[in-house]
C-alpha cells in the first residue's frame, strides 16, 4: 500500500514537472486540453509500467499468492485511483491559479510600487467586461451554456445539472449568491 502511494506520488511529481515544462516552453493555446492530454499520457504510462513490470508486481503478489491476478488487478486499480485523486487535487490549484480574481488581487498588491492598493485603484486595474466575456467563453467552451440567435445564453443539460448542484450547495452552506450582483 505504501509502495503504491509512493509510486503514484513519484509519477505525479514527474507529471507536474512535464506539465510545467510544456506550458513554459510551448505555451499551448488550448491549455486545459493539453493538461488533460499530458495527464492521460502519464496515467497510461504509469499503469503500464506498474502492471507490466515484474519489479512492482512480484513483491506483494507472493504474500497474497492465493489470488495473484485479482491482487494484481486491485493494486493496479488502487495505483490508478491514487494518481487520479492527486490530479483532481491539482486541478483545484490549476483552476484557482488561472481564474481566481482574489489571488490576482494579491499579485497586483505585491507588484504595485508601494506594495499596497486601494479598492479604487484595484477597480481601475480590472476590466470587468473582459472578465465577464471570458467567463461566458469558458462556459460555452465547456458546454455548460449555448449561445442563442439573439445573443443571449441558455443552459445546456450539463449546465442545468451543475447549476442545480451549486445552487443546492449554496443553499445548504448559506453562501450569499447575490453579493456580487446588482439589485434591480
Amino acid at each position: 500500500m505504501l509502495r503504491i502511494m509512493l509510486l503514484s506520488g513519484i509519477l505525479f511529481f514527474l507529471f507536474i514537472l512535464a506539465h510545467f515544462c510544456i506550458f513554459y516552453i510551448f505555451d499551448p493555446k488550448e491549455k486545459v486540453k493539453n493538461l488533460i492530454y499530458t495527464f492521460s499520457v502519464f496515467l497510461i504510462f504509469g499503469v503500464s509500467i506498474y502492471s507490466l513490470t515484474p519489479l512492482f508486481s512480484s513483491i506483494d503478489v507472493n504474500i497474497y499468492s492465493a489470488f495473484p491476478r485479482l491482487y494484481k488487478f486491485l493494486s493496479t486499480a488502487f495505483f490508478s485511483i491514487v494518481f487520479i485523486l492527486l490530479f483532481i487535487g491539482y486541478l483545484e490549484f490549476y483552476f484557482t491559479a488561472d481564474r481566481s480574481i482574489t489571488f490576482r488581487m494579491l499579485i497586483l498588491i505585491e507588484e504595485s510600487p508601494e506594495k499596497q492598493l486601494s479598492v479604487e485603484e484595484t477597480l481601475k486595474k480590472y476590466e470587468l467586461e473582459n472578465i465577464i466575456v471570458s467567463r461566458f467563453d469558458d462556459l460555452e467552451y465547456g458546454k455548460y451554456i449555448k449561445k442563442n440567435q439573439n445573443n443571449t445564453y441558455s443552459l445546456t443539460k450539463k449546465g442545468k445539472a451543475v447549476s442545480w448542484v451549486y445552487k443546492t450547495a449554496f443553499s445548504i452552506l448559506r453562501f450569499k449568491r447575490s453579493e456580487f450582483t446588482k439589485s434591480n
